[in-house]
């Protein structure tokens, strides 16, 4: 076992990328805004443990990012150094936020760690994803992409939601969050977690159509 993940992580290494550097920006912890180059590595093969968008292995930048500003040399910041970065690409704009996560673990120092969340969209709410690497070995050892969604508002803070096959709890967390109760009640009940995207950006829209309207007196 411990050759074939020597293995996986040398495969990983040696997967054929080319790097470019983009405009973007980071916010430092002060709040300061800084302008320049983010640095990406756009990979042109994929591998099970790979999240691959627009040629972007998206697992590396909830990690760290490579930023530099005019004229001085490149830099990696890690969460722990930014509030958020940003960049654009392919007419497509990035946007990553740093949080401290909480997970449940018999290991004490893995019981926290610092992560850069996607913001995935922004509005009633804020949703953020979280992209990393599970080791699952269900007779066969392989190492693939787990997926993370959040819901953020500055009142209830950031919550995960842990798996939409849990329908109570995915509708305890939208109430919470202040969604309507129509809205929720109307939700299938067979989703994916990949539906929770979809699930808020049509709330927004449903919103806007089923507001009720405000007289004066």
């Amino acid at each position: 076992m411990k050759l074939l993940l020597t293995s996986l992580v040398i495969l990983f290494m040696s997967l054929p990328v080319s790097a470019k550097w983009v405009d973007g920006y980071v916010v430092d912890k002060e709040g300061t805004t800084i302008k320049g180059k983010v640095y990406l590595n756009n990979h042109t093969v994929k591998s099970r443990s790979a999240y691959v968008r627009d040629g972007l292995f998206l697992n590396d930048y909830h990690r760290e990012v490579f930023f530099k500003e005019n004229g001085k040399r490149k830099r990696a910041y890690g969460p722990e150094d930014l509030r958020e970065y940003s960049f654009e690409y392919k007419g497509k704009f990035y946007y990553f936020e740093s949080f401290e996560l909480e997970y449940k673990s018999i290991v004490k120092a893995e019981r926290q760690t610092d992560r850069f969340l996607q913001v995935m969209y922004s509005g009633h709410c804020k949703l953020y994803r979280n992209i990393s690497e599970s080791l699952y070995n269900d007779g066969l050892v392989r190492i693939e992409p787990a997926i993370d969604y959040y819901i953020y508002n500055s009142e209830l803070g950031l919550t995960m939601v842990a798996s939409v096959n849990d329908y109570k709890h995915l509708k305890d967390i939208l109430l919470a969050y202040n969604f309507d109760q129509r809205y929720v009640d109307g939700l299938k009940k067979r989703l994916n977690i990949r539906d929770i995207p979809q699930i808020i950006i049509d709330y927004e829209l449903w919103n806007e159509e089923n507001r009720q309207p405000v007289f004066n007196t």
